[in-house]
């Protein structure tokens, strides 16, 4: 699979997620403890470098780990595993080795303006607290973007 093919494959997939991430979105932004300072939405890749992602939400403010543990149930926004029927729910997967380009930096660079666009039907006019995207471990093009 080249670039071209990849990214195409996730844009068609990712599109197919689009109002179930945006749900998760709002779920978590309904649940926000008072104590929050400021939302991350985390694009993830793995390690590897096979295409495969998770994007969650991370909460900023005092005692991260009571912060985050309060939206826990619903933090994930997206995330695909390897199941024995392929991944689920099905995103594109190489084999890092056998193609030309980066593909954490292609992964972020395909769901970070995902994730913008999403933004618009997810915010709330209420919500004043910074709300960024950012690609985990620097990774992509331009690895983040400030939303609120």
């Amino acid at each position: 699979m080249n670039s071209q093919e990849f990214t195409e494959t996730l844009k068609a997939e990712l599109e197919k997620h689009s109002a179930s991430v945006i749900d998760k979105w709002k779920k978590v932004l309904s649940i926000l403890p008072k104590e929050t300072k400021a939302v991350s939405v985390i694009i993830s890749p793995t390690q590897d470098g096979d295409g495969v992602f998770d994007i969650f939400v991370s909460l900023d403010g005092p005692d991260l780990h009571v912060l985050n543990k309060k939206i826990r149930e619903h933090y994930q926004l997206f995330s695909p595993v390897h199941t024995e029927n392929g991944i689920e729910p099905y995103i594109p997967d190489v084999d890092p080795f056998d193609v030309e380009f980066e593909v954490n930096d292609t992964v972020v660079d395909i769901v970070l303006p995902w994730l913008e666009r999403l933004w618009a039907e997810v915010k709330d006019e209420k919500l004043t607290l910074p709300v960024g995207i950012y690609g985990d471990e620097g990774y992509g093009s331009k690895s983040s973007v400030q939303l609120n």
